[in-house]
């Protein structure tokens, strides 16, 4: 298994995702608690309820 070739292109693109992902969702999940902890007006329209279509349709 280790000798196939598609093996290690397979792992050389996880690695690169995972490099790559990681950081951008930690640097925006930081971002995004920082902003809601700060006393930023308007931000309680992140907090809006995300079943509320299903609630209305009820």
């Amino acid at each position: 298994m280790l000798e196939d070739d598609r093996v290690w292109i397979a792992l050389k693109s996880t690695v690169q995702s995972v490099a790559i992902v990681v950081p951008e969702q930690a640097i925006l999940t930081l971002t995004l608690a920082v902003t809601l902890n700060a006393g930023i007006r308007g931000k309680a329209v992140d907090w809006l309820n995300s079943d509320q279509g299903m609630i209305a349709a009820v």
